[in-house]
């Protein structure tokens, strides 16, 4: 199953993957409000190299596919948001980053990609010095483990599965019926404990969303 995020293409006789952002490009032409003297084209291919080269490449993975796909099934909105925020926090180069964020990069994940976690930590950023762009990481680091650790809770839970109802780990269920994720969603909403597992998940996400992104005068 391929992640729509990513095309997979030949170069030099091996197969590589590529940001898939050609699907923004309408709506960020669309959007374009001054060229700064350059063509619309040439406006949108700066704005989605920027996006590709600074934000998305490190916020985007081939190995988030799984967690991705957990989310989109199991009804989980703030987990992704985490999972990219958690990435580009750790995998980004901050200060680099800091200095190409524009009105384009924000709107981008304000309307055309909402991403209100991702949107807060670049307005974030732009009042950060040296010292505390390199504390971000480290922090990032310590979220990270956190979230891992509530979702392996999270896929280890048993749920009911089958005409019998035989109690399964979500964790072997989820890797055995890729295919039909939405059948094992539905069975996951119907037990008391894995709603409860699901909220606290939840929570963990937006808790780490809201300690990464706090500006600083939230902190003082």
């Amino acid at each position: 199953m391929p992640d729509k995020r990513f095309v997979r293409l030949m170069k030099r006789g091996k197969e590589k993957s590529f940001l898939r952002l050609s699907p923004f490009r309408g709506i960020i032409k669309k959007g374009i409000q001054n060229t700064k003297g350059r063509s619309i084209e040439r406006e949108t291919d700066r704005i989605l190299y920027d996006l590709g080269r600074h934000v998305m490449g490190p916020t985007w993975h081939e190995d988030q596919f799984p967690g991705m796909q957990a989310a989109d099934h199991f009804g989980l909105a703030r987990f992704p948001q985490v999972i990219e925020l958690l990435y580009l926090d750790l995998s980004g180069e901050l200060c680099e980053l800091r200095s190409q964020i524009d009105t384009a990069m924000l709107d981008f994940f304000q309307t055309t990609y909402p991403q209100p976690a991702i949107l807060n930590f670049l307005e974030k950023l732009k009042d950060l010095n040296g010292a505390e762009l390199n504390e971000l990481p480290k922090e990032g680091l310590k979220n990270y483990v956190s979230l891992q650790k509530t979702f392996v809770q999270f896929i280890r839970i048993e749920i009911p599965w089958g005409k019998r109802k035989t109690k399964m780990p979500l964790n072997r269920l989820f890797l055995g019926n890729f295919s039909r994720l939405d059948l094992v969603g539905k069975a996951l909403n119907h037990t008391k404990k894995s709603v409860a597992v699901k909220k606290n998940l939840e929570k963990e996400a937006q808790k780490i969303i809201r300690m990464i992104t706090r500006k600083k005068r939230d902190m003082e």
